[in-house]
């Protein structure tokens, strides 16, 4: 079997960290590890994670997307969309698009592969195919 290859943090514009958190979330989705999932907040009202970002967050003991620790949602998802590449906006549903938002755990899972080797999450390929 090939090993996948990502995208360097560089290509994608984020940190180390960053990426590598994004690797460990999608390796989680895809071995089954995460049971509470929705596109529609970081975080759940008793603090453990919800969205992509939010298990990123969680996996890199709160050192990558740090906003999502520190801040309450809506600002740090201001200041996530003041820095991050408009390609990680969109895999992280920033803008509140609703085929996201609705998104499952399989298609979260298949846009943050999409983001890791290609550089866009492509989710009008996967909720609406």
């Amino acid at each position: 079997m090939l090993a996948r290859s990502f995208l360097s943090a560089v290509d994608l514009g984020i940190s180390e960290v960053e990426r590598d958190a994004l690797i460990a979330t999608l390796f989680a989705f895809e071995r089954g590890e995460i049971d509470n999932f929705t596109m529609r907040h970081f975080r759940e009202e008793c603090g453990t994670p919800a969205c992509i970002c939010g298990w990123a967050n969680h996996f890199s003991e709160g050192r990558a997307f740090a906003e999502v620790s520190s801040m309450s949602g809506l600002v740090a998802t201001k200041r996530l969309y003041g820095r991050l590449p408009k390609q990680l906006q969109y895999l992280f549903d920033i803008q509140g698009l609703p085929q996201q938002g609705a998104a499952t755990q399989a298609q979260a899972a298949a846009a943050l592969s999409n983001y890791l080797t290609f550089g866009e999450p492509r989710w009008d390929e996967i909720t609406y195919s």
